[in-house]
Order: C-alpha cells, then structure tokens, then sequence
C-alpha cells in the first residue's frame, strides 16, 4: 500500500500523507484529495444504481426532505400515480434547513425542496458552496397572511388586509430556525423584517411550530394570523387548505423563490429527475 501510494503522489505531484511519531496523517492537500475521492466514488455509485434500474426490475428510488408542504405531498400522489405499477420507494423526511443540509453532505437524501428567502439565501450562499452543496431556482413566490375562515377576529366581510387588527392576533408561523437554520430572530421580527413592516403593535403572541398542518390547526384553534408562502403554479394547480382564507401582502415583491439543494456535482436518480420535473411544469414565476 505504501508503494502505491508513493507512485501515486509522483504521478499526482502532491503529498496525501505525512509520517508522524504517531504513524501517518492527511495533508490539508491529502484531505481535498480524500473528499474529492469519496464524492468520485459516491457518483460512481449513483451510476450504477441508476443504469440497473433502467435495466432491471430493481425499485425506483426517490430520497426527498423538505419543510412541511402541503404541496410536497400532493407531488408524491401525482408520482404515485404515474408510476403505480413500477416498483418504487419514496424516503420523504420534513425538517429544517440545517437537517437538510447535513443529510445531503451525508448522502442520505438526494434532493432538498425548500421555499428560500432571499435575502437570507444570497447571506448563506456562500456556506452552501463550501460545504459541497448547490442550489437550483425553480420560481417566485407570493406571500399571504392566513387567517381562519371561522375568524372572530378577523371577520370574512373584511376583504382588505387590516394590520391593526392583526396586531391583536396571535401569530403562527413556521419557526424560523426550521425556515433559515437561524435561532436568533423570533417568527415575529422575522415577520416584520422580510416585509419591512414597521409600528406592529399588539401583544406579540406567537407560536412557532415546524409543521404547516400544525400551523393551520392552530390558525383555526386560536383564532391567529400566520404567513403563507405559495408557488403561483402550484397553488393554481393544486389549491390550498379550505379552511384557510389567504390575503395578498401588498407591495410584498418577490422576496421568496422557491428551489432545491442538492451535492455538488451528484448524480441524481431517475425518479428525482422525475420529481423536478414535475415540479418545473407545475410552478410558475407569475
């Protein structure tokens, strides 16, 4: 091992080890060398896997994590059903941005769908890149305030967005620490520093959760107010919660942009490139 080793650092023209009192160590080039080898083998791997299923009867694969979509969930019917009698098998995990990040660097996910602030995406760009992972655009998003249809507080005959009576609600939104990987803003600064939103009275109620089902039961529980991120295509395509009434934000412009992460570089399965696909035929930029 020693020997071949040897030849390949002449060949390469760089040291991977270094002999300490202890034995050997990676050189910090030795280390670049290690990691790019390791993703060399993890692509070689996907290749694999992916022609024997173009090949054989073996099960389409699809690993996926998100933030709790509701339209997440109806993408994987659709899937679903256009592949209903192939062999296939979805590993769908919800959780944070920071999870998704290390489950992608670790190989245990394929693909991350998320709904990106992009004040905060410009911010982490460059994190990503270091750590191996890239991001691809799919389209804008529109921000609405949710309220219940049921709403006391917030009556139906009001049509318009009145931020004085939503100053008197609760606000339930999804933590940002699960949106942003960030715990150092509380979902109401956050609420009014992405919209610029300024003498936001009130009490400050709010209760973060990491789930948008757990958001909507509590917008109807508790009779509050929370923000609504959607996918103009999407949304048309496959609707909303019905018990839900969703108010445009006025002048919110295109602050949010929905996207996918994935490892640099990586080969992605055939069922992931479906999943995409899908998805780029259903969103929109309107």
């Amino acid at each position: 091992v020693s020997k071949i080793l040897q030849i390949f650092e002449e060949e390469a023209g760089i040291q991977i080890f270094e002999r300490v009192s202890t034995g050997v160590r990676l050189t910090p080039a030795g280390h670049k060398f290690v990691k790019g080898a390791m993703d060399v083998m993890e692509q070689a791997h996907q290749l694999e896997r992916m022609f024997k299923q173009e090949h054989t009867a073996l099960t389409m694969e699809l690993r996926l994590a998100s933030v709790s979509y509701q339209f997440i969930q109806c993408m994987l019917e659709d899937l679903y059903r256009k592949y209903s009698q192939s062999p296939m098998q979805v590993h769908y995990v919800e959780c944070g941005l920071d999870e998704e990040v290390e489950r992608l660097i670790s190989g245990d996910i394929e693909i991350a769908v998320n709904i990106f602030w992009k004040d905060h995406l410009r911010r982490s760009m460059k994190k990503l890149l270091a750590k191996g992972v890239e991001y691809h655009r799919v389209g804008s998003v529109v921000p609405y305030i949710g309220v219940s249809w049921d709403s006391k507080k917030y009556p139906a005959h009001i049509k318009e967005l009145d931020f004085e009576l939503l100053a008197g609600m609760p606000l339930v939104i999804i933590s940002p620490f699960v949106l942003l990987g960030t715990s150092t803003l509380s979902g109401w600064d956050f609420f009014q520093t992405a919209f610029n939103l300024e003498n936001l009275g009130g009490a400050r109620q709010e209760i973060e959760v990491n789930n948008t089902g757990t958001m909507q039961e509590l917008l109807c529980r508790i009779d509050g107010f929370s923000l609504i991120l959607l996918n103009p295509g999407i949304h048309s395509h496959y609707g909303f919660s019905d018990k839900i009434r969703l108010l445009p934000l006025p002048d919110a412009g295109k602050q949010f942009e929905l996207g996918w992460l994935q490892r640099a570089n990586s080969v992605r399965q055939p069922l992931a490139d479906e999943f995409i696909k899908m998805m780029r035929e259903k969103a929109s930029d309107d």
